[in-house]
């Protein structure tokens, strides 16, 4: 028999030894918690450890982590479906070919921290997680909404405008319902509510589903509460033009979401169950919990939701972030009465009351 028909063979059988490999049932339940804290599949979880071990005892600790890096960035690009050949696409402005995404060598050797930035960019990671500085993949207080729904609201609208497939998901733990969450104590009745946004994003002609998962705050908390059903007044109001739906997942899943450990793709088929904002938004006129006038925080909810609801005098037809004489704002394009304007603005929601003031006329008692 020739070398190379042997080494077929060796490559052959070792394929199908690693496929029917038997793991201790502490073995495995360790390597299937391992998955669920790092986000990745189990067959990635012993790769990664496999190659690791084979890795520390025969190169040095620096090529350690430049291996880790690599299996890093191709974990993303997996969990996100995105194949070899599109992965090249996406990379080529750096020079990446498929013989470099073949080579983990041929890679490394181009990689920079230019291109490690831009892919966490893509996926909206922590490229200190690339590069095995943090165990966060990402930082959930990226996106806040606690004392400032009315600035998360308007970052929704915003991307709504960009991304049309926009579909937020609010997301809380299956272990306590709301109501018990509001009169039970805390310590029993803990409920953590936040947001996953996700939509379509497209990168030199790639396409995949982006996601960004928002902060996380306890509905048992009354400020909490307070900010949490405006959002979801607003979302309810507009929901011809913003998709959302309320989502329960078990209470593992939230912690992993909060604590920034867990890929939003890798849980979409461990849905509990679904529930309706509109349910949570109470007597929106008596909702006091907020730290700030309550009356005039819901009177620029209300002249938002008039200025986008259908049948409207006014019609926004775009918004975009840009920049303009070498300053950055707002282009907000709208049409009223046949008419139609381009306006810029550097501050969304000065331009957006801006608008409201041109063509609707209020009665000064409900200002």
């Amino acid at each position: 028999m020739v070398a190379e028909d042997r080494i077929s063979q060796l490559e052959d059988t070792s394929v199908k030894e690693l496929t029917t490999v038997r793991l201790r049932p502490e073995t495995k339940a360790y390597l299937q918690s391992q998955s669920e804290t790092l986000g990745v599949s189990l067959s990635q979880v012993i790769n990664m450890i496999l190659d690791g071990v084979v890795s520390m005892e025969m190169k040095p600790a620096a090529d350690n982590k430049i291996k880790g890096i690599y299996d890093r960035i191709m974990s993303l690009f997996e969990l996100h479906n995105i194949n070899t050949v599109d992965m090249a696409k996406m990379l080529s402005g750096y020079g990446i070919k498929l013989s470099h995404l073949r080579n983990p060598d041929k890679f490394i050797d181009i990689l920079s921290m230019d291109m490690i930035k831009e892919i966490a960019d893509w996926f909206s990671i922590n490229y200190k997680w690339i590069i095995g500085e943090a165990n966060e993949l990402y930082s959930p207080r990226d996106n806040t909404w606690y004392k400032d729904s009315y600035g998360f609201s308007l970052l929704l609208l915003e991307k709504s405008f960009r991304y049309s497939d926009l579909k937020v998901s609010v997301v809380k733990a299956n272990n306590v319902s709301f109501e018990n969450a509001e009169k039970l104590e805390e310590q029993y009745s803990r409920l953590y509510v936040g947001f996953i946004l996700s939509y379509t994003s497209i990168v030199n002609g790639v396409s995949f589903t982006k996601y960004e998962v928002c902060e996380f705050q306890r509905w048992n908390y009354d400020k909490c509460r307070g900010y949490l059903r405006f959002i979801f007044y607003f979302l309810d109001s507009v929901r011809t033009k913003i998709n959302c739906q309320g989502v329960s997942f078990n209470e593992e899943i939230v912690d992993g979401l909060m604590a920034g450990r867990l890929f939003p793709s890798t849980i979409k088929g461990m849905l509990s169950e679904t529930w309706f904002i509109a349910d949570r938004i109470g007597h929106i006129e008596s909702n006091y919990d907020v730290e700030v006038n309550p009356v005039e925080y819901l009177n620029r909810f209300n002249r938002l939701i008039r200025l986008l609801r259908f049948g409207s005098s006014v019609s926004i037809s775009d918004i975009e972030y840009t920049t303009k004489d070498f300053s950055y704002g707002w282009i907000i394009k709208y049409s009223c009465n046949g008419e139609f304007y381009t306006e810029f603005y550097h501050s969304l929601a000065t331009g957006l009351d801006d608008i409201y003031d041109k063509f609707f006329v209020e009665n000064p008692s409900k200002r």
